[in-house]
């Protein structure tokens, strides 16, 4: 009896290692992908916040202090002309540029309270918020305004108004 054994070498499978070195190559390349676009909006973010920010110092500076110094945070200032004026302007500069919801002035009373001055909505409409309308979110952020009189754009934050971004100067 004769029989014949061949040994075999057991082969690899080369596509298997290969198809490993593929998907970490895909992998890499969606990671390096994920980074570059976080990257970009996190540019864009910020360009536009410094466009916003930019926007509301010209608005705080092309606003009459004169008109601001007569204001009491009262449905009072309705017949006052600073604020019918500066009502106007508000409105005016909304109309101005699209991008913007709201615009308005705010002020607060001397245990923190914020509250609205002047806003650009129109008497009447379901937005409006008259002369005095206490303001209860406002964030720690938008109240350091008033200490620091330093700008910064806040936001996205929520109230009830919605979702906003808000250039607070």
């Amino acid at each position: 009896m004769t029989s014949l054994l061949i040994d075999q070498k057991k082969q690899s499978k080369p596509w298997l290692g290969m198809n490993h070195w593929r998907v970490l190559l895909v992998l890499a390349v969606m990671a390096a992908g994920a980074l570059g676009i976080w990257g970009a909006v996190r540019q864009a973010d910020g360009e536009m916040r410094q466009e916003l920010l930019i926007q509301t110092r010209l608005v705080a500076q092309v606003l009459n202090l004169d008109h601001l110094k007569g204001l009491t945070g009262t449905e009072d200032d309705l017949a006052l002309p600073g604020y019918q004026k500066l009502k106007s302007q508000l409105e005016l500069i909304k109309q101005a540029n699209d991008k913007c919801r709201f615009v308005y002035l705010m002020g607060r009373q001397a245990d923190g309270t914020l509250f609205f001055l002047v806003d650009s909505e129109p008497a009447g409409s379901k937005d409006y918020s008259p002369p005095g309308q206490v303001y209860d979110e406002a964030s720690e952020e938008l109240r350091h305004v008033f200490d620091t009189r330093a700008g910064f754009v806040e936001g996205p934050i929520s109230d009830r108004w919605g979702l906003w971004v808000s250039g607070l100067v």
